[in-house]
């Protein structure tokens, strides 16, 4: 389990689980872990940014930083950048020293929420908080497209520094011993995706969930077959058996 309450007792001991007890753990914990972050770090490890940008959307967006954010030579005079699909960025407090032990200590200290303006196509924008680890879905349609699409914002937090991964809803997992070739399937054929490697993870471009058909096809990579013959699907049962009835 994620979390384990011992509690050691010769006598009868009444407790009682309540909102407020859960509040006080969830604190006594975030405290421990901003102590964890003060240690000093050695010269020797490469410090990781505070904020990392990752874009595994399958499409270029752009975002908007506010004033607190360092903004990078890639910005425009208003802190506008344009981040390439499978590109990273690292983002940094404006007021961030180069020293690697000061720097850490600024992670740790570091409670309040920065401001990001994501636009993922010319004629939507959504402003993004980052205050926590946690995953965000917002609506997105992309031009010489009908469909209607959802993009996840996946931010986690690792030692003091945040990840903000833009990224479709759809991730594939590898978790056998075999290379696996993925395809989707277009009306001139099949499509090569990525070559999955064992223990590996893929998230799909958002280009290719606007495909008829919706799903995957593999084939093992070290074998000598054919792709799979039917698809993995990624769309619920409930709502596949919802468009086949609207249809």
């Amino acid at each position: 389990p994620k979390n384990l309450i011992l509690v050691s007792s010769k006598d009868n001991i009444e407790f009682t689980l309540s909102k407020t007890s859960l509040e006080v753990l969830s604190n006594l914990g975030k405290s421990f872990q901003e102590a964890y972050q003060l240690v000093s770090v050695s010269h020797d490890d490469k410090p990781s940014a505070p904020y990392i940008m990752i874009n595994n959307l399958g499409v270029d967006i752009s975002l908007t930083l506010e004033s607190k954010f360092q903004w990078p030579k890639i910005a425009d005079k208003q802190g506008r950048l344009q981040l390439k699909s499978h590109d990273s960025l690292d983002l940094y407090d404006a007021e961030v020293v180069s020293s690697t032990v000061q720097q850490s200590r600024h992670k740790a200290k570091t409670q309040d929420s920065r401001r990001i303006t994501v636009e993922p196509t010319n004629n939507s924008s959504y402003e993004l908080m980052v205050r926590r680890s946690e995953v965000l879905i917002f609506p997105m349609k992309l031009p010489d497209f009908e469909a209607d699409l959802e993009f996840c914002v996946d931010i986690s937090a690792y030692l003091g520094s945040k990840t903000i991964m833009f990224r479709s809803p759809v991730k594939v997992v590898n978790d056998s011993s075999e290379v696996f070739e993925v395809y989707y399937q277009r009306e001139s054929g099949y499509c090569h995706l990525t070559d999955l490697d064992s223990e590996g993870t893929f998230y799909l471009p958002i280009k290719a969930m606007c495909v008829n058909n919706k799903g995957l096809f593999f084939k093992p990579k070290n074998f000598d077959c054919q792709i799979s013959d039917k698809c993995i699907s990624w769309t619920p049962p409930d709502k596949k058996e919802k468009n086949q009835e609207d249809a």
